[in-house]
């Protein structure tokens, strides 16, 4: 069963029908600290994008390549293994900034066959959920009667099912591709953290911990996401430790 959430947003309901990502919980391999523990397993190619580290001008957060702190970044590489500058921050954990989730997106779309019917899990406990009445609201800076995008919504009024995945509990939405990008705007400024069609051509993670984001698909796929330069991305195995 799923509830359409209207207004200007791309279309977008939520589910408590969670049956339609029960292919995923068997190729997911929970306990492992790799790859194929938060993505699953048995696609032809993976790939890894670095969130990037960020410093602050004039009020905004103006990005910073992991690239341009060491002089080789590996599958591998940690972040507390780069030399940070003191104004230099660490990347924002769990989520893509909107400028490299709209490149992503628009790559993705490519190759699909079904841009218009994709899934997204978000993690039930983002405090913006809650956003929909009471003090929640305000203190995400919303006032008043403001419109609020259609996923902002009251806890009691979400669905009870969940779609349990290692050590993640997701609610889990259905829209179009464009629904990911809008996730990422105010609020909640987050990417989902689990999302891939309808013809499971693909499938993107962004694990609440991890400051990178995972993508699974075709060859042809993960050679278009290394081939943006706006993208920091390197290619990884599922069996790789995660980064």
């Amino acid at each position: 069963m799923s509830h359409h959430l209207g207004g200007s947003s791309p279309d977008v309901a939520w589910c408590e029908d969670t049956g339609a990502a029960s292919w995923i919980i068997g190729r997911l391999h929970g306990g492992e600290q790799t790859v194929r523990a938060v993505i699953p397993d048995g696609y032809p190619a993976y790939c890894r994008i670095l969130h990037p580290c960020w410093r602050e001008r004039n009020g905004e957060r103006m990005p910073v390549r992991w690239s341009e702190l060491v002089s080789r970044i590996e599958p591998r590489s940690r972040i507390d293994e780069l030399p940070l500058p003191a104004d230099v921050n660490e990347p924002i954990p769990g989520t893509l900034t909107q400028d490299d989730l709209h490149r992503l997106v628009a790559t993705l779309a490519r190759h699909t066959g079904t841009p218009d019917d994709c899934w997204f899990g978000l993690w039930e406990g983002f405090g913006w959920l809650d956003a929909g009445r009471g003090e929640s609201a305000t203190v995400l800076g919303f006032e008043g009667n403001e419109p609020r995008p259609p996923w902002v919504i009251a806890l009691a009024d979400l669905p009870k099912t969940r779609l349990e995945i290692p050590e993640r509990s997701l609610i889990l939405y259905r829209g179009s591709i464009g629904a990911a990008a809008a996730f990422c705007e105010r609020p909640p400024w987050q990417s989902p953290s689990l999302w891939w069609p309808s013809d499971r051509s693909w499938c993107v993670a962004s694990d609440i911990d991890l400051l990178s984001t995972y993508v699974a698909g075709s060859e042809s796929l993960i050679a278009d996401v290394l081939a943006d330069e706006c993208l920091e991305a390197m290619a990884v195995e599922p069996d790789d430790p995660i980064g």
